[in-house]
């Protein structure tokens, strides 16, 4: 997910719950992965691993599988 989930700078909770259906509805083998844009904030970050996600802004992962592998980098917005 790369971001820019919160409508209104100010207020990230009308944001929740669709990302919470959203994020619980998608099949995923290694795992679903975030970064925040710039409206989102630092209080939507620290929602994301209780729905699941992974929070990358300033880190590297790699994915593999047998048939692939990918590199994610979390540029913060």
């Amino acid at each position: 997910m790369t971001g820019d989930f919160v409508d209104h700078k100010l207020d990230h909770r009308p944001a929740l719950e669709v990302m919470s259906r959203l994020f619980s509805q998608l099949p995923s083998r290694l795992g679903t992965y975030a970064i925040t844009g710039n409206h989102d904030g630092d209080l939507l970050a620290a929602r994301l691993p209780a729905m699941g996600i992974h929070f990358i802004n300033r880190r590297f992962v790699r994915l593999e599988s047998d048939q692939a592998a990918v590199e994610l980098i979390g540029l913060p917005g």
